[in-house]
């Protein structure tokens, strides 16, 4: 059995792979940028609508969406959300604004 730290790792290991796969097709992006972009990602990929429909009652759903259908939404979704970050990392550049911050305390 393999534990839990190790399958960790394992992860870790496999999502610097993706995001190193991202940096390129979004120049605009610091890494920073990109890790949260790709969190953001796979946040929506796990979507509850995607793994059991939770939203169908709410959304008054009357014919079930394929999977297939859902996932083509949550592409198109994550990816004009990425050319958003890009676009407006790239005006903050051309302005000078500086990127908001946002202090976190504990």
């Amino acid at each position: 059995m393999i534990s839990s730290s190790r399958l960790v790792k394992v992860a870790d290991r496999s999502m610097v792979r993706w995001i190193d796969a991202m940096v390129p097709s979004c120049a605009a992006l610091s890494r920073d940028d990109v890790i949260w972009a790709f969190s953001f990602v796979v946040g929506a990929v796990y979507s509850w609508q995607l793994i059991d429909h939770r939203y169908d009652t709410m959304l008054n759903v009357v014919a079930e969406r394929s999977a297939h259908e859902v996932t083509s939404d949550i592409v198109a979704f994550c990816c004009k959300g990425i050319e958003a970050i890009c676009e407006r990392r790239a005006a903050q550049r051309a302005t000078d604004e500086p990127p908001l911050r946002i202090a976190v305390s504990a």
